[in-house]
């Protein structure tokens, strides 16, 4: 039973394998926001993934009105900002997914 355990070794991390894994990630990650251009926009998906489903309202000719108050009243469980909903449901239905024109909206 003893010789089995010394057989079988452990597997380590090298450091050249984490600095690899690390470097790989990076320009995956890189490259990603340079084919989406969105590395230049100034204006990042960091807290924003609510856009998207946005836009997708907006391309389903979902009435403003009615996402606007479907928005607003699903957050009121959580906290009280009606305006936020309004700005961002209208801006999102004229702007949809468009970082350039978000950024430029903020500045």
């Amino acid at each position: 039973m003893n010789k089995v355990r010394n057989l079988i070794k452990p597997k380590k991390i090298v450091w050249v394998d984490a600095v690899l894994g690390l470097l790989l990630g990076t320009i995956v990650i890189a490259g990603i926001l340079c084919i989406a251009q969105t590395i230049w926009s100034g204006y990042h998906f960091l807290d924003d993934h609510e856009l998207l489903r946005l836009e997708l309202g907006a391309e389903q000719k979902f009435p403003l009105l009615a996402a606007i108050k479907a928005w607003a009243v699903n957050d009121l469980w959580w906290r009280f900002r009606p305006l936020y909903w309004v700005e961002r449901v209208t801006v999102s239905y004229l702007f949809g997914s468009n970082l350039t024109a978000w950024n430029n909206l903020s500045n």
